[in-house]
């Protein structure tokens, strides 16, 4: 599913502004989709089942729920102003992306042989389980991005064979985020051993913004007194 918006806009003879907005957005839902698969029954897992090579899985996948939304704003103006052939504008995506692992909720057993199976004795469980009630949940996560990017570019004609290519563009990627604050990040130590005195960081941002990415842009068309450009 998409939708665009475009805006045309002359504000004079020689400056032409262009606008547009646009929005893009693909999901899907196996529980919705597949109401007769079994996703209820917990997956097993047996290391060794005879002469079968060993983590058999019994049991159906489980199942997700997704959505992504990206927005983007773009506006570019375009003018002539003497002898430069200036365009500047903005560059903005925001993205949503909104994950619910539904199979997180589901247990999943490990057993040493089909016997320990039959018996029902596994050696192992793993979900995804609320730290306060203990109850299974599915690991839903509602996370955010964007980038914002600024630009000018002059094509500027010092001379009938001369033309300078001169632009500049800077970039910054929002750090990625849970709406929410549900999500997780390894602070390691010192730099020494980076694994002594590691921590675990509870929402915020997974890493530190950076400011500094600018890209400049030099390019030159020159005649020499012939018809060949170099």
């Amino acid at each position: 599913e998409d939708g665009t918006l475009l805006w045309n806009h002359t504000i004079t003879p020689s400056w032409l502004n262009e606008a547009r907005f646009s929005v893009t957005r693909w999901h899907w839902n196996e529980v919705a989709s597949n109401p007769q698969e079994p996703f209820g029954l917990p997956q097993d897992q047996v290391d060794n089942f005879g002469s079968v090579s060993p983590l058999q899985a019994i049991g159906p996948p489980g199942p997700s729920i997704f959505n992504q939304t990206t927005y983007n704003i773009r506006d570019t103006s375009s003018a002539v102003i003497k002898a430069h052939s200036i365009k500047f504008g903005t560059d903005i995506y925001r993205e949503q992306d909104n994950d619910n692992l539904a199979y997180a909720a589901r247990p999943q057993y490990f057993f040493n042989n089909i016997w320990d199976l039959a018996n029902d004795a596994p050696y192992k469980e793993v979900g995804n389980f609320d730290p306060t009630t203990g109850q299974p949940t599915s690991a839903t996560k509602y996370i955010r991005s964007a980038i914002w990017a600024f630009f000018i570019q002059d094509d500027w004609k010092v001379k009938p064979n001369l033309t300078l290519n001169l632009g500049l563009r800077w970039e910054y990627f929002e750090p990625v985020h849970e709406k929410y604050g549900n999500i997780s990040n390894a602070v390691l130590g010192n730099d020494a051993d980076p694994l002594l005195g590691v921590s675990l960081k509870v929402g915020g941002n997974l890493y530190k913004p950076d400011y500094g990415n600018f890209a400049p842009q030099f390019g030159f068309a020159w005649t020499p007194g012939t018809s060949q450009k170099f």
